[in-house]
């Protein structure tokens, strides 16, 4: 009979598992609100950030240390600015959460597959594709400076498991790239407009490079139905078709491959155990 050995009691890499994944869920929460004001401010045509200072979008107010507290100042704030009393986006709250879980995820998915200092590259990519995500989803713009930094530091991350899972990442992230632009170019020749962005099928290299072959199939799978559920719910919100509806898919390849990354081996597992 298997003994249950309960979270709290499991031995982590420096604490018990569940104080370790505690901590890094706060780690990502901090994260996620830092990752966030620099996707609002990032400027990739002169610098890297615009402004210094966190503000009210609406009456420009400088925000206090106290109001800046994840997930908390915006729940003891209900919501609104201290200053002028209007609404603040609840994508603040949701992105601090979100960035939380995933790190987390990432943690109690691998530990301990991961050394310490794997674990802590893999949120720092994680941290890179966040910003991407916000970035594109927000402005329909990439930046090919911070995906082609995020494409080395992927393959570099991945060749501390050793020279075998670099190659890997290498076929993984070429084919991505090479089925991402056929369908870019062959969309844009059937549809007689642009089918894809210029840079989403780097974001692919990217995404390809961390999860690996054949894991990158499940990707670009899970990628193309959750940019088509995406692009169907936008239509029918603007009331337009969905030729008229543009869709960034760089956010749907980066949540596909982290879906990939945390849940591809079981999927592709299961799958395999059909087919024999």
């Amino acid at each position: 009979m298997a003994i249950i050995v309960p979270l709290e009691y499991m031995e982590g890499y420096l604490l018990p598992v569940a104080s370790e994944a505690t901590l890094l869920f706060m780690l990502g929460v901090v994260l996620g609100s830092f990752l966030n004001v620099v996707a609002l401010n990032f400027d990739d045509t002169g610098g890297w950030l615009r402004r210094r200072h966190s503000a009210c979008p609406h009456c420009q107010a400088r925000l206090h240390w106290f109001e800046l507290i994840p997930l908390v100042s915006y729940l003891a704030l209900m919501g609104r600015c201290r200053s002028c009393k209007k609404p603040i986006a609840r994508s603040y709250f949701w992105i601090e959460l979100v960035m939380g879980l995933a790190t987390t995820g990432l943690y109690l998915t691998f530990y301990p597959l991961y050394t310490w200092w794997q674990l802590i590259g893999a949120v720092v990519i994680l941290s890179l594709w966040m910003v991407a995500l916000l970035y594109d989803a927000r402005t329909m713009m990439l930046s090919d400076k911070m995906l082609w930094l995020t494409l080395i530091l992927a393959l570099l991350w991945r060749s501390t498991f050793g020279g075998m899972y670099l190659v890997n990442s290498l076929v993984s992230a070429g084919v991505a790239a090479l089925v991402l632009l056929v369908i870019r170019y062959a969309g844009t020749v059937v549809a007689k407009q642009e089918a894809m962005g210029a840079y989403d099928a780097l974001v692919g290299a990217v995404v390809g490079a961390v999860v690996g072959w054949p894991y990158v199939i499940i990707t670009l799978f899970l990628s193309f139905v959750i940019g088509s559920v995406y692009g169907v719910v936008g239509a029918w919100r603007r009331k337009v078709t969905i030729k008229k509806s543009e869709v960034p898919f760089a956010p749907a390849l980066l949540v596909g491959g982290y879906l990939t990354w945390i849940f591809g081996v079981s999927v592709y597992n299961w799958y395999m155990g059909l087919l024999l």
